[in-house]
């Protein structure tokens, strides 16, 4: 069901928060700007943000901060989505004060909520047109191509909109730590260092995620999280990246770009806490029975991939959120599984 109060029904275009998948389009939206000539993975932040150079951070280049290298997971204090929509200079000016938490590029760690603030800062800096990353997204990728995602959700698709059932941040730490004793070496940084506990609690919902359900809070664009779409539109989106950035003639990201988006940027580089994901600049590269994918995972089990060896896209999402958050949800390993035994049928037919 969309709906477990009312009872209703999914339909073909029913929308579903889709959490940090949404953060898989922040590295398409990079992608595009870097392509357009106005951003380097290679260059320093301070080129396009001269503030930024504050407590350290001189030397963190596009490429590191968008790995979740750059040590930046906390604002330094807990602030609200409607505080992040309304009072952005002052949250512009918390990023660029940040300090950060360890030594930029020598280790990483999930950036959960400053990931999507960082690019929105970014983007509005380079982007010619100065649009958050919500509108960019929307004038650039979204209408074009015609993706039924939204970050953040316009009131009057509202109505599209599943109502959830969530699992709590309890939950999640037990399934991703305590109940895993190959993490219980992480045990310390999750109970005792704030590292872990600031990255996750930068934003006031982290003890009542269903606050995600009122409207108001559901329209704020931060990239991080607050994405709505369905399970087509994320298999449209990563079937550009299956396909070495290039679908049916219409080009979204270049041969050049995809090496970023594709490549690991974390290899080597010790983990601090989950989700231990080797990421490239922007995504996850993992590998789902036994096949390579790229994309992005979100809270609750959703799912975007690209398959870079049969070129496609797959997208699962769900409103009954499972405590599957830093690894494949079972039941998007079953469901795969079952593509993939299609995708085998159909190209034995294909041959005969």
């Amino acid at each position: 069901m969309s709906n477990p109060t009312t009872g209703a029904l999914w339909q073909e275009n029913t929308l579903s928060q889709a959490w940090s998948c949404t953060k898989g389009i922040v590295a398409f939206i990079l992608a595009i700007l870097a392509d357009r000539g106005f951003l380097d993975y290679n260059e320093r932040v301070i080129k396009y943000w001269p503030e930024f150079e504050q407590n350290g951070k001189a030397n963190i280049t596009i490429g590191v901060l968008f790995s979740h290298r750059a040590g930046l997971v906390s604002l330094g204090r807990q602030i609200s989505l409607l505080e992040y929509r309304d009072k952005w200079p002052e949250i512009d000016r918390m990023l660029a004060a940040a300090k950060p938490e360890w030594e930029p590029g020598s280790r990483y760690m999930y950036h959960a909520y400053t990931f999507g603030m960082y690019a929105d800062a970014i983007v509005r800096r380079v982007d010619p047109k100065h649009r958050n990353v919500s509108q960019f997204f929307r004038d650039e990728i979204a209408e074009p191509l015609g993706i039924d995602y939204y970050i953040g959700l316009p009131f009057d698709q509202n109505h599209r909109s599943t109502k959830a059932e969530y699992t709590s941040m309890l939950r999640l730490f037990f399934s991703t730590v305590v109940f895993r004793p190959d993490r219980w070496l992480w045990l310390p940084e999750a109970l005792f260092r704030s590292r872990f506990q600031d990255s996750v609690s930068v934003l006031d919902i982290y003890d009542d995620m269903a606050a995600m359900e009122d409207p108001e809070l559901r329209s704020v664009g931060l990239a991080s999280m607050v994405g709505f779409g369905n399970a087509r539109s994320l298999a449209q989106l990563y079937d550009y990246i299956g396909n070495n950035g290039s679908v049916q003639g219409k080009l979204l990201v270049s041969e050049k770009q995809m090496g970023y988006l594709v490549k690991p940027a974390t290899c080597g580089v010790p983990v601090i806490v989950a989700p231990d994901f080797d990421f490239t600049v922007g995504l996850i590269d993992a590998s789902i029975h036994g096949r390579k994918v790229v994309g992005h995972n979100g809270y609750g089990g959703q799912s975007g991939l690209a398959d870079l060896r049969e070129g496609v896209g797959l997208g699962y999402v769900t409103n009954f959120n499972s405590q599957y958050a830093d690894r494949f949800d079972p039941r998007v390993l079953d469901l795969t599984q079952a593509f993939y035994n299609g995708l085998a049928k159909y190209k034995s037919m294909e041959g005969q």
